[in-house]
């Protein structure tokens, strides 16, 4: 795809429990020891419930859910023992190719997979820094519940609820490779952090499942 200002028409995304590398649950009796040779199951106790997939949104944005995110789906980067953030090959790279304009490729590996069996590409990767950078957004104030949460907007608009903005709003333009595979982000300011934010690029953004469910686009 040839390079440019980033055009995208989308809506509020919606994610139904798609997930990047999910688990199942031990079925044994809580409290047995016995060696099964199965996965142990770990409880965690939590003073909130989760609630949402979507834990970079308004809405969505709390410490119950991204500890849930963190250890259900994979990204480019994670926390190891020594809570260094690490790169991750298995779901793909971040190279920084240039300090001046900063530039960063993002190449998925070819066993980065949905829970449906879907490839991850780079159109998840650019629909995630699309959610994160608000910078498309057609309206300020979405329609909302009574509960003050948004609902769906009319035909036509476009409202990503960030929860935070900062490092994404900086890119300018953006590169996708003939194979899907990477993409490659230009920004227009120098951010010192972009590793840090580096696994946000790759969490919980399904856009096959976001065309077909706002957009009605099944191919």
């Amino acid at each position: 795809m040839g390079k440019g200002k980033a055009i995208i028409a989308t809506a509020s995304f919606v994610i139904g429990g798609l997930l990047l590398g999910a688990c199942s649950p031990s079925q044994e009796t809580p409290g047995d020891t016995t060696d099964t040779g199965n996965p142990s199951a770990l409880t965690v106790a939590w003073n909130q419930g989760f609630d949402s997939l979507n834990h970079q949104t308004e809405v969505g944005n709390a410490v119950a859910n991204s500890n849930i995110v963190y250890m259900v789906m994979d990204t480019f980067a994670a926390y190891d023992k020594e809570l260094n953030m690490t790169p991750y090959p298995d779901y793909g790279t971040v190279e920084q190719i240039s300090e001046d304009p900063l530039t960063l490729r993002f190449t998925l590996s070819d066993k980065a997979m949905w829970s449906d069996g879907t490839p991850v590409t780079a159109i998840d990767t650019v629909l995630a820094w699309a959610a994160q950078s608000n910078r498309f957004n057609t309206i300020t104030e979405p329609k909302k519940d009574n509960d003050d949460k948004v609902v769906t907007q009319d035909a036509g608009v476009v409202y990503f609820s960030a929860a935070g903005t900062t490092g994404f709003e900086l890119i300018e333009e953006f590169e996708v490779s003939d194979d899907l595979k990477s993409v490659t982000f230009t920004f227009g300011k120098p951010y010192i952090d972009w590793f840090e934010i580096s696994p946000d690029f790759g969490r919980g953004l399904p856009a096959h499942i976001v065309a077909k469910r706002a957009l009605g686009i099944t191919d």
